[in-house]
């Protein structure tokens, strides 16, 4: 290996901590500390999401709709397994009435990812560089599950999709927003100032802003109390009668992405992830 393949490898080990996230930036941009959006984004699709060209029937049988959906538009071989797949599950070998919606909930996934990950590169473009890739995968990471399951999409539209997520907030920015309301009890969650880390920001009973980091491990979830909480919805519920949460803060920008879909769907794979 020539001494600068060596700087690449040792500066993309700095820069990410998940083993399948080092892997894809190096295989795919070695060499680059960005990438164009819709290069990473077929990139990733191809190697964590879409079915590979050969699947097994296992892996047919439990692909999710718009997976299937993709994958028949490859060539009129896929589609001939895909239209047995979908007689099998609905009797009919035609797509099920409600695909549109199915395909619109994973946009709705890949739209939260993006809003996190990507930056402003030159002339408006849209990159992804290699150190925001780094601390999007440490706060929703890894990439894959230990059972080998893909849930980064689910865990991140799980959080995004709650109202009381702001994001990378600042603490002071945090206290100006609930102080506009000035109501015990109003709560936000935000990324910490510590990479990888969250935290819970609330008026308690004096209308005095506290703020509580929510420690985060890779592959385990939101940890409260000597205890682990896989989505954030689930930490929420847990330290609402602790903290004496009440209601979320307004304003999450973040919600907009799910004007007109119902948010229910992002909970359906998330139980054993981490988020």
């Amino acid at each position: 290996m020539c001494s600068s393949d060596l700087l690449y490898h040792v500066m993309i080990e700095v820069a990410v901590h998940d083993k399948d996230g080092i892997e894809f930036w190096k295989e795919n941009c070695l060499d680059r500390q960005s990438i164009y959006w819709d290069d990473f984004m077929d990139l990733f699709l191809e190697d964590y999401v879409y079915l590979p060209d050969e699947p097994t029937q296992k892996q047919i049988e439990e692909a999710q709709p718009f997976q299937l959906s993709e994958y028949s538009s490859r060539n009129l071989k896929h589609a001939s397994v895909v239209a047995a797949e979908w007689k099998r599950r609905f009797g009919s070998s035609t797509a099920p009435a409600n695909i549109a919606e199915l395909e619109q909930e994973f946009e709705v996934k890949l739209k939260c990812f993006k809003t996190l990950i990507v930056t402003e590169g030159p002339g408006d473009a849209e990159m992804v560089d290699l150190e925001k890739f780094g601390d999007v995968l440490q706060w929703f990471g890894p990439i894959r599950d230990e059972d080998g399951e893909v849930r980064i999409l689910d865990r991140v539209a799980e959080v995004l999709g709650n109202e009381g997520f702001h994001g990378d907030i600042t603490a002071p920015k945090a206290q100006e927003l609930l102080n506009a309301y000035k109501e015990p009890g109003m709560y936000l969650v935000r990324f910490s100032s510590l990479h990888g880390q969250y935290a819970i920001t609330h008026l308690n009973a004096e209308k005095v802003p506290n703020h509580h980091r929510i420690s985060c491990k890779l592959g385990k979830g939101f940890y409260f109390r000597e205890k682990y909480y896989p989505t954030i919805t689930g930490l929420i519920e847990a330290v609402t009668p602790v903290l004496g949460l009440t209601k979320p803060c307004p304003g999450s920008k973040y919600q907009s992405i799910f004007s007109g879909v119902g948010t229910d769907y992002l909970y359906k794979k998330i139980g054993r992830a981490h988020v």
